[in-house]
């Protein structure tokens, strides 16, 4: 289902911009290089930045058409906006900044936020008196309760430390769960991408170099570039069959295939059996084997066909996509490599991954 539709050229100094997507429900997330144009596309969605041509709308309601020579006003848009910096009012309680630019009746959907971002504890507080990672969640507090259709996110955690980033990513995860605003979060953090996106729109100098689910996205060997240069990654899903409490171990399948995982750290909250879990593995973390190793530590050995290899021009190395049912793993090896076990597509391989190269925390998949 579409609830996004952007068709804009638009032009800040010398720099065009120049795009065309469409996304559904929940996270799509904006990535690029520095200068590749993610703010100024949220500045002319949001209607702060005028355009050359446009076609954009929400749930099928127009709010700019040059064709049409239509043009809401941003204040007309009902699009929230959660900036880099914070933009928190100094001299007002926690409370009336989320409340300043609420539209409707509000004491419900206060309540309903506030419970959301947590916040019940600091609504007296003043917001020189907060945490980076608490003012950012007022800031978040603040869009939703001005009733937006959309929801746009310009680099939200760039000013905090990786710490707190972790501890902000809950709240966002919440709200994709919880609520129905589709949300464009723009970001150059590829761990944020991973772990957030649903949908996946990558920009380069101005344009859409691509766009699409978020898996199929990270899964594609022509984006190598633009997608993490020489530590590329993929996103497999998989379901939590059980838990070993001795060894700390969480037991997930894969494509009928079993991996073996750490279990979240203390303090976290467990994953039960038939939680889906969304995995991030890193080409770099994957070796090949032409047949499954006994009497070495690494557990995770997974059966996968080679459907492509690219070689790296000018380099040493080569990146190798292994198709797992539905599903695809990349391992980054040298072109020697390749050469010396024979590798080719269509040839079936087992990919080798240490426990330790999924990341402690395990983010539940997007509904």
């Amino acid at each position: 289902m579409v609830e996004l539709s952007v068709d804009i050229r638009a032009r800040a100094g010398n720099f065009t911009l120049e795009c065309a997507f469409e996304a559904g429900p929940g996270i799509t997330a904006i990535f690029g290089r520095s200068g590749a144009g993610k703010s100024t596309l949220l500045r002319a969605l949001a209607g702060l930045v005028a355009c050359d041509r446009a076609r954009i709308s929400i749930g099928g309601r127009l709010l700019e058409d040059t064709d049409k020579r239509l043009r809401l006003p941003a204040r007309a848009r009902r699009i929230g906006f959660v900036f880099q910096d914070d933009r928190l009012f100094p001299h007002m309680s926690v409370r009336r900044n989320m409340t300043y630019g609420a539209k409707g009746e509000t004491s419900t959907a206060f309540a309903s936020v506030t419970d959301l971002l947590g916040l019940d504890r600091l609504l007296d507080r003043m917001p020189g008196t907060l945490s980076g990672g608490e003012r950012k969640r007022v800031a978040i507090a603040r869009a939703l309760l001005s009733s937006p259709q959309l929801l746009l996110m310009d680099e939200p955690l760039a000013s905090l430390d990786h710490a707190r980033r972790d501890r902000i990513m809950p709240y966002l995860e919440r709200i994709r769960a919880e609520t129905s605003i589709p949300i464009l979060y723009v970001s150059h953090e590829l761990g944020e991408v991973s772990r957030l996106a649903d949908t996946l729109v990558i920009l380069d100098d101005g344009r859409v170099a691509a766009h699409g689910a978020a898996a199929d996205l990270f899964a594609r060997l022509d984006l190598g570039p633009l997608l993490g240069g020489n530590d590329t990654s993929v996103l497999l899903k998989g379901r939590v069959t059980g838990t070993d409490e001795r060894w700390g171990m969480v037991e997930v399948d894969v494509e009928g295939r079993k991996l073996h995982l750490l279990a979240p750290p203390p303090g976290e909250e467990a994953v039960a059996p038939g939680t889906m879990l969304r995995l991030r593995v890193h080409a770099r973390d994957v070796a090949i084997s032409l047949a499954p190793l006994a009497g070495i530590s690494m557990r995770n050995q997974l059966p996968m066909v080679i459907d492509a290899i690219r070689n790296e021009e000018g380099g040493a190395h080569a990146e190798i996509r292994g198709r797992i049912g539905g599903q695809f793993l990349r391992a980054r090896v040298t072109r020697q490599t390749v050469h010396e076990l024979a590798l080719h597509e269509g040839m079936t391989v087992h990919a080798l991954v240490k426990t330790i190269s999924f990341e402690r925390r395990l983010v539940q998949e997007h509904a």
